[in-house]
């Protein structure tokens, strides 16, 4: 057991929850909420709530490419590009199901803006009842933007199963969306994720685009190609536990069950949240318990959701004469939330060093 806690740089216990780290780009608003920043002549990141997107101006045409979360702040951005930049919008590329790259959709057809998204995605938007793009794109797409072309690229199953990456050529830039994981970001919202092919996915993203000069995640600051590579670091242990099973016992799925707070030396509340000082913390199914001891944890109530900062976890078998201990770390950062009824409570892990 040692030997492979060792070899694994971080653990994936089931799928969670992690908020994006904040943006840090410099950029000018024109609304409340969104940020437009130049990269080039021809491109900008539009940023509103810690999301990023694009637009890529070519002539006196525009392309947009992931919607603001909501249609106010779409209709916002749209206004930007035709009344103040004075352009014509010949597309909308929507680059993932999530509200935060779809949520404003109603919005770009109301102004009667052709929409553009992966075959699979506008499946998934018809199955959840939610606003369908227009058009349909094979794996491989090309929009012309003026006298330019924009390459929008499906390549694998990662952040979600229908992610594409949005590539312009003249520029060198690439949208690489949520596929693309910013630093400090570390593996963000992985409800829909599939960890065991995110890495051959942006390796796949690499062999194409590994030229760009800029390049775009879905949250968070850009960079340059060392973020395809990054990506490809954080996820590789993932994909290497799932693909070889180098230690069952550190995966493990719990029933969605109420989290027990045994002892804690102080607590104190913000909102929906406790938080507990010297805490120890159980949660358990038919055939396992999780123990959580840390110096300080915070408990959202509401969202049944445990975050800490530094503490120790233990995963123990349930036996008929008691518990058997399976797993044991120190972590530097652990989160524990409920992804829904199938899965339960989910547990990650980062920066685990094995007992």
């Amino acid at each position: 057991m040692r030997k492979f806690g060792m070899f694994l740089a971080t653990l994936l216990a089931a799928l969670s929850l992690l908020l994006p780290s904040a943006q840090s780009s410099e950029g000018f608003a024109i609304s409340e909420s969104i940020t437009i920043t130049p990269i080039t002549q021809n491109a900008f990141v539009h940023s509103s709530d810690n999301n990023n997107g694009l637009i890529y101006i070519s002539g006196d045409e525009a392309l947009i490419v992931s919607t603001p979360q909501t249609d106010r702040q779409t209709q916002d951005l749209i206004d930007w590009v035709t009344q103040e930049k004075h352009l014509k919008i010949v597309g909308y590329v929507i680059d993932r199901w999530h509200p935060d790259a779809m949520g404003g959709l109603a919005a770009v057809h109301a102004n009667d803006i052709p929409s553009y998204a992966y075959l699979r995605t506008q499946q998934i938007a018809r199955q959840k009842g939610l606003p369908v793009p227009h058009h349909a794109m094979d794996e491989r797409t090309i929009i012309h933007v003026g006298d330019q072309t924009v390459e929008c690229a499906f390549l694998g199953k990662a952040h979600t199963e229908d992610g594409i990456v949005v590539w312009l050529p003249k520029e060198q830039v690439l949208f690489g969306g949520n596929e693309i994981r910013n630093y400090n970001g570390w593996v963000g919202n992985i409800a829909d994720a599939n960890l065991k092919d995110w890495a051959s996915t942006a390796r796949r993203i690499k062999d194409l685009y590994g030229t760009a000069r800029i390049v775009i995640p879905g949250h968070g600051p850009f960079g340059g190609a060392e973020l395809i590579d990054y990506t490809i670091d954080l996820f590789t242990p993932f994909s290497q536990q799932i693909k070889n099973a180098l230690h069952p016992d550190l995966s493990y799925l719990l029933d969605q069950r109420p989290v027990i707070v045994v002892k804690a030396s102080e607590s104190s509340k913000e909102g929906d949240t406790k938080i507990f000082k010297e805490a120890t913390i159980l949660s358990s199914d038919a055939t396992k318990y999780v123990r959580i001891d840390a110096p300080i944890v915070r408990w959202n109530i509401k969202n049944n959701r445990i975050d800490s900062a530094e503490g120790h976890l233990a995963i123990f078998d349930k036996t008929a004469g008691g518990a058997e201990l399976r797993a044991s770390a120190a972590y530097t950062k652990l989160i524990v939330i409920p992804v829904n009824e199938q899965v339960g409570l989910a547990v990650i892990v980062k920066a685990m060093t094995p007992d």
